[in-house]
């Protein structure tokens, strides 16, 4: 099980009080159950017990305990019936996920059917009431059924807390533009607030200038241990002895960006300058290829053209680990039934299928100036494309397609891949525009859209898969 350390779950059992007395030692029984369930939890993230709610003085205490620890996650043992007022009284006063475990702690009761056997592992006897109850209470949850040892068990319980983490870790989130959104490009004009509301992230802006201040700071040693990390990641597709200024400069703006990065520990940044021609400006602004593909590298995800939303989309998809680059829909070769997918600017290389290429352009199709810029396919297998949009009615919506890359070498200067989806290629293409994506998209590895819509659900937000 994957260890997510700052996840703080709160955790605690229910059960009926006049159990206790009519059947003494069925609550040492469910204890048991449920030190075994704290232990192995405890093996993935910090976790509080907070006992057995099953009067209002222990629900208030339970409350007490939880409020203290500062909980990111409630987990309910439903160990047995109990009443879902003490459920609320113990929850009330949090606005967090929340999972239900209805663990059996056997297979099979056989023969023995005796009140004391059965009751201590009735498990979907307050199922029904706690849906209904925390439904009336808008509180986000989730049901696990189950035997307590059974090992899909703990994978759903584990990928789960994996969506806690993400959505933990898009609420702490630095976002920041360097330049301004591509003009004109409508769908990429957001409404800051709302994305700051739903996903408890917080935008920075940053003007041009401030790369050049730092470029004037770059050292030569750090760019001869820049140029040689480089040279280790990439090929080299162009005569560098004819370029050899303009390669540094590339350089120097990527290690401007990364210190940019690092100083004000941004998580993501997408950018996008013009400037007037033969400006410092315009030549800053089209040198950042490079730097923004070794931040990929590292985690950090960046694109260009100033998409703010798409840096979110990829950032999502790098917390699940499974990378994430720019992408957009490009044209389709309809007599072998694929489409290419793809896009100029950074690039995540964890994603290519073989050590990628570096290429001097003499221009940037939309875009100005000319210099390096990165070229790979994505490797042969399943992937997922993902576009967050803002709607027209304030509406935020995660559009999912999982598809299949078919590998082989594209050469266009920049990354383009070969992609099947399960749909006929009209068909997808209609679907897709229809439930209104932005321009750019972002591409992971493996197929994980069962994730993404229990992370949408988390946050509150539309999800729609194609």
């Amino acid at each position: 099980m994957r260890e997510f350390k700052d996840i703080r779950i709160g955790m605690f059992t229910i059960g009926m009080e006049p159990f206790w007395t009519q059947m003494p030692k069925i609550k040492e029984e469910i204890i048991s159950y449920a030190n075994i369930i704290k232990t192995k939890l405890e093996g993935v993230a910090k976790v509080t017990y907070g006992g057995i709610a099953d009067n209002l003085s222990n629900c208030k205490k339970i409350e007490e305990t939880f409020t203290k620890s500062n909980i990111d996650l409630i987990i309910i043992h439903v160990a047995t019936y109990g009443l879902s007022k003490n459920v609320i009284n113990s929850i009330k006063r949090f606005n967090v996920p929340i999972i239900t475990l209805h663990l059996q702690p056997i297979e099979s009761f056989k023969d023995n059917f005796s009140f004391e056997y059965v009751i201590p592992k009735c498990t979907f006897a307050a199922a029904g009431e706690l849906g209904t109850v925390l439904r009336r209470f808008k509180l986000k949850f989730y049901n696990i059924f189950g035997t307590l040892n059974e090992e899909k068990v703990w994978e759903e319980v584990n990928n789960l807390l994996e969506i806690i983490y993400i959505k933990k870790k898009l609420n702490n989130s630095n976002i920041a533009l360097l330049g301004e959104t591509y003009p004109g490009m409508l769908d990429l004009y957001i409404d800051r607030s709302l994305f700051i509301k739903k996903l408890g992230i917080n935008i920075e802006d940053f003007e041009v200038a401030i790369i050049q201040k730092i470029i004037k700071e770059v050292t030569s040693n750090e760019i001869k241990e820049k140029y040689a990390i480089i040279k280790e990641k990439f090929i080299f597709d162009f005569d560098i002895n004819k370029v050899t200024d303009d390669f540094n400069w590339n350089i120097k703006v990527a290690i401007a960006m990364e210190k940019l990065v690092d100083y004000y520990k941004i998580d993501g940044m997408a950018y996008h300058y013009f400037g007037f021609p033969g400006s410092i400006e315009e030549k800053i602004g089209s040198s950042m290829i490079l730097g923004g593909s070794i931040l990929n590298n590292k985690g950090i995800p960046v694109g260009c053209e100033g998409d703010i939303p798409n840096i979110i989309a990829m950032l999502i998809l790098k917390l699940f680990g499974n990378g994430a680059t720019q992408a957009e829909h490009y044209y389709a070769d309809y007599k072998e039934k694929f489409q290419y997918i793809g896009h100029s600017g950074p690039a995540d290389i964890k994603l290519a299928s073989k050590k990628p290429i570096l290429k001097w352009l003499d221009f940037f199709h939309g875009k100005q100036g000319s210099g390096v810029s990165c070229e790979f396919s994505i490797k042969e297998g399943p992937i997922t494309m993902m576009s967050l949009s803002q709607l027209s009615e304030g509406e935020l919506r995660m559009i999912v397609a999982e598809g299949r890359a078919l590998g082989g070498k594209v050469s266009t200067g920049e990354v383009t891949t070969k992609v099947k989806f399960d749909k006929e290629i009209r068909q997808f293409m209609k679907e897709w525009t229809e439930e209104g994506p932005s321009h750019h998209s972002s591409v992971c590895l493996g197929h994980i859209s069962d994730k993404l819509s229990n992370l949408a659900n988390i946050l509150d937000i539309n999800f729609s898969k194609i």
